[in-house]
């Protein structure tokens, strides 16, 4: 699986490169995201779960309960700063 690191805010992320390409879109991406959620290996991201929650923090999302709700989040904002062309 290719991956791609994206800049987000203060971080790097490294994500596989078709979980970016999916999980932003219009209309709602939550059906992409959680199948990717469930399939990346989040000890390899580049990011601890402090860090990820920060991020997430910061970019005013916040209806995120649990540290599975901010890693869908991180990834939403990572393939939206990939698709936008945002810290490639």
């Amino acid at each position: 699986m290719k991956n791609k690191t994206v800049a987000i805010s203060s971080y790097e992320i490294t994500l596989p490169l078709q979980a970016l390409k999916d999980c932003f879109h219009s209309g709602s991406c939550d059906e992409e995201v959680n199948h990717w959620y469930k399939k990346i290996d989040w000890s390899s991201v580049g990011m601890t779960n402090q860090q990820i929650k920060y991020e997430v923090d910061g970019s005013g999302m916040s209806d995120n309960k649990t540290m599975a709700d901010y890693k869908k989040s991180i990834l939403w904002l990572a393939s939206s700063n990939y698709f936008e062309g945002v810290g490639i």
